[in-house]
């Protein structure tokens, strides 16, 4: 796994440098091929997000109100319990301010980096 360097705003004028792991890609084997399964993509890495989350000052309940969800599924996702969809993966990037750049680092597949992509821009 590598790492990529990342330095965040916390709102109150300090930052925070953190090396975020590079997303892993769910995929799946069909015959010979390699078939990458874009609704079950993730981009989703708990733990940095977590230490980003505290680090900001974002509650729980904010991130499930950004994603449109109950406050359940956002502590779900926090425990490990659950994870996230990939359009509330982009979402909680986007209100934990982690640029595009980073959550498509590693991601080769076209398809999930267009799906990627087009979520952050909405």
């Amino acid at each position: 796994m590598s790492l990529i360097p990342c330095v965040l705003s916390c709102g109150t004028g300090d930052e925070v440098f953190l090396c975020l792991p590079t997303p892993q890609v769910s995929t799946r084997h069909n015959d010979s091929k390699e078939v990458v399964d874009v609704a079950k993509a993730s981009i989703w890495n708990r733990h940095t997000w977590s230490a980003i989350r505290q680090a900001k000052g974002v509650t729980h309940k904010q991130i499930a109100d950004a994603c449109g969800v109950y406050l359940g599924s956002a502590e779900k996702w926090a425990s490990g319990e659950r994870n996230p969809k990939l359009n509330h993966q982009v979402t909680m990037a986007k209100v934990l301010g982690i640029p595009l750049r980073v959550l498509l680092a590693d991601v080769k597949d076209p398809a999930i980096r267009a799906a990627v992509r087009m979520a952050y821009n909405d």
